[in-house]
């Protein structure tokens, strides 16, 4: 689940409320792998970072979801993000502070609902001109069970975390197109 990703990047438990400076960048000491939930989630110190699948505690993830999902969201956040609720979220939501993201994010959906969920991430970093590429995968499952589509998540995430970690681009000609792209990312995050 992405809140859970972004629990270890930014440093929090998602189950319990949290104040502002208990948030982190991305590049604030926390390694993890491993699946949480039935979303898978990289999240690294170690230069980069990949997110896939998952619920966010973002406004359109919120306005997006059901009741109950509604309801686990204010008790992590401490209100709803209506009225002067939505000064709650402006600090404890991960989603309103990706200014504070320091690394580049690979931002990786399904077609079914999470590609809403996952948008919001994506789009505030994009906005800010900060590295981040997204994927959409050819399924409707979140737990991911055919060996193609998830060989193009986990396979991808290994390719973003080479690129990112030690500059390898793999030569197979059908991964030129995503190495152009992280390349200019590249050069992008550099002249910041």
């Amino acid at each position: 689940m992405l809140m859970s990703a972004l629990a270890g990047i930014f440093k929090f438990d998602p189950r319990t409320k949290v104040s502002e400076p208990e948030l982190m960048t991305f590049s604030a000491g926390i390694a993890r792998l491993g699946p949480d939930g039935g979303g898978e989630y990289v999240c690294a110190n170690l230069g980069m970072a990949s997110i896939t699948d998952g619920i966010n505690v973002g406004y359109t993830d919120y306005l997006h979801s059901s009741d109950t999902y509604r309801k686990e969201a204010e008790a992590m956040i401490g209100s709803a993000p209506l009225g002067s609720g939505l000064l709650d979220w402006i600090k404890r939501s991960p989603l309103f502070n990706m200014d504070r993201v320091t690394t580049p994010l690979r931002v990786v959906a399904t077609r079914s609902g999470s590609l809403i969920e996952m948008w919001e991430p994506y789009a505030l970093l994009d906005a800010m001109h900060k590295p981040v590429d997204l994927i959409v995968l050819n399924t409707n499952e979140h737990v991911i069970t055919d060996p193609k589509i998830r060989l193009a998540a986990q396979g991808g995430n290994l390719d973003w975390f080479r690129f990112w970690l030690q500059g390898y681009e793999d030569p197979d000609p059908a991964k030129a197109e995503q190495y152009a792209r992280w390349q200019t990312m590249r050069g992008a995050q550099g002249t910041r």
